[in-house]
């Protein structure tokens, strides 16, 4: 029987687990799947503003729930002090089901552009780079890979629960020279929650990993797909997401970003 083909989200999916490799783009609602990474010099004053308070007196929640759904926002870091890392933290942010319109509408004030400037004068965000998931929903196995068309390596973002987040990235860190027939070793990394509470309860121990450059072939998909039991992964709760980076445009005006 042939394979059916993951192509886009408009056609059959083959079973619950099915996702597509378009961008995951509702189009009723124009609402995007978003990852943004960018660097702080302090995860804890980052955690703070992030809570909030916002404009018009608003939690930070209250804010991005405006144009997102905000249940499901997740912050990782990439685990080190700022000290021990050049004095930044890297952050990753995920944001599921973006209004693109909706956020461009709520930075259109005043008080956006106070709160702007009194959040960078606090903790300025460098490097920032925007990726979009092109999937609706995760897969929520490796092998699933094997469905994907058209392309012959992707960047992954995996969100998965362990028992120790900490302990998983240490676990990671040490066995990532060994990652280099299925991934680019320096740009793949492994980032956990934040001190500060900006995640739900239950992604408190969630970690994410972003793989860069990941061929879709047997043997780096097998790989993946292998569960070192001393990391203390929990057994059926991966999410697999296919990132791609969106690039701005030449002429876009750059003092321009989504809103936090």
């Amino acid at each position: 029987q042939r394979q059916m083909c993951i192509r886009d989200s408009s056609r059959a999916q083959p079973d619950d687990n099915a996702a597509t490799t378009s961008p995951s783009h509702n189009p009723e609602h124009d609402r995007f799947h978003l990852v943004l990474t960018f660097n702080v010099p302090s995860i804890d004053i980052f955690c703070k503003l992030y809570n909030g308070p916002y404009p018009q007196n608003m939690s930070g929640a209250e804010w991005r729930q405006q144009y997102c759904d905000e249940a499901r926002t997740l912050v990782h870091y990439d685990g080190s002090s700022s000290q021990e890392n050049r004095g930044m933290n890297m952050v990753l942010n995920t944001l599921f089901n973006v209004d693109l319109r909706e956020a461009a509408r709520v930075v259109k004030c005043d008080e956006w552009k106070k709160f702007m400037e009194e959040y960078n004068e606090h903790c300025l965000e460098t490097d920032r780079i925007v990726y979009k998931i092109r999937q609706n929903k995760p897969f929520t196995a490796f092998t699933h890979l094997t469905k994907v068309c058209g392309m012959s390596q992707v960047n992954l973002l995996l969100l998965v629960q362990v028992q120790d987040p900490l302990t998983y990235k240490i676990k990671f860190d040490q066995n990532k020279e060994q990652s280099a027939s299925y991934c680019n070793t320096l740009l793949s990394k492994c980032l956990v929650p934040p001190p500060a509470s900006t995640n739900s309860t239950t992604n408190a121990n969630m970690v994410a990993v972003m793989l860069f450059d990941v061929p879709l072939t047997g043997h780096a998909i097998e790989h993946l797909e292998c569960v070192d039991e001393s990391v203390g992964e929990i057994a059926g709760t991966r999410q697999v997401w296919i990132i791609e980076e969106l690039k701005a445009p030449p002429a876009a005006n750059q003092s321009k970003r989504p809103a936090q």
